[in-house]
């Protein structure tokens, strides 16, 4: 081989690898892209589902708030005794969170 085929070879092989070289870094690029296309997609998913739910417990305070003016005291005690009937564990998970919370208030009194 010659000094110009030498020389011819490796600026080929150097244009090669840098040919190669762009490849990879505009598929990584397109690759990091997409990856972030796609997180932003999650993201607003996220968001829309948490407006949903915020929306429902709105819903949900506003009903109980319009309860509590429209009823007397003896219709809301019927009703917490039908409730406590119906579905005594989940009074009873209600009643010792309750108190939970009433012992976490009262000690950070202390």
């Amino acid at each position: 081989m010659t000094d110009a085929n030498t020389r011819n070879f490796g600026d080929d092989l150097v244009n090669s690898a840098a040919a190669a070289g762009g490849r990879v870094k505009d598929q990584f690029s397109e690759g990091v892209d997409r990856a972030r296309q796609k997180g932003e997609q999650a993201a607003r998913s996220a968001a829309d589902a948490i407006d949903a739910r915020r929306g429902e417990a709105a819903g949900v305070l506003e009903r109980g708030a319009d309860y509590l003016r429209s009823a007397d005291v003896r219709e809301m005690l019927s009703d917490a005794g039908d409730l406590i009937r119906r579905r005594p564990g989940v009074t009873l998970l209600v009643a010792a969170l309750a108190g939970f919370l009433i012992a976490q208030a009262l000690r950070s009194r202390n």
